[in-house]
C-alpha cells in the first residue's frame, strides 16, 4: 500500500517493509505479531497502522522511523476490515462487524 504522499510503500506479511519510492531503498523493516489484514500509512509518513489475521480484534500503530509499536486497541468481535487515518493524523478509524471505531490519537503516543 502506498502512503497518501506517495513517498512510501508498505509491503509484507509478518515483516512489513517500508520502501522509499523516490530512491527505491528499503527504509525500514517492521516486525509484526501476525500477517496484516489491513495496513495504512499516516498522511505525514510517520506511522503505520495495521489489523491482523491472527489477532482478529486488534489494531496497532507502529513508528515508521523506529519500528516500535506505539499503540494498540481492541475492536470487539471480528476482524477490522477497514482502516484509515484522518487527514490531520489525529484520528484513526476502523470498522468491524457493522461497528465503526474512532480513536483520538496524540501526536506522540507513548510506547507500549
Amino acid at each position: 500500500r502506498f502512503s497518501p504522499s506517495g513517498k512510501l510503500l508498505a509491503y509484507g506479511l509478518e515483516t512489513m517493509e517500508i520502501w522509499d519510492t523516490q530512491k527505491w531503498n528499503l527504509q525500514k523493516s517492521i516486525k509484526l505479531p501476525a500477517s496484516p489484514h489491513r495496513a495504512v500509512i499516516s498522511h505525514d509518513d510517520e506511522w503505520l497502522a495495521a489489523t491482523f489475521h491472527d489477532k482478529v480484534n486488534e489494531v496497532a500503530i507502529y513508528s515508521i522511523a523506529t519500528g516500535e509499536r506505539l499503540w494498540s486497541a481492541k475492536t470487539g468481535k471480528g476482524m477490522a476490515h477497514a482502516l484509515a487515518f484522518s487527514p490531520k493524523g489525529n484520528l484513526l478509524a476502523a470498522s468491524s462487524e457493522n461497528v465503526v471505531y474512532v480513536w483520538e490519537l496524540s501526536k506522540k503516543p507513548a510506547a507500549k
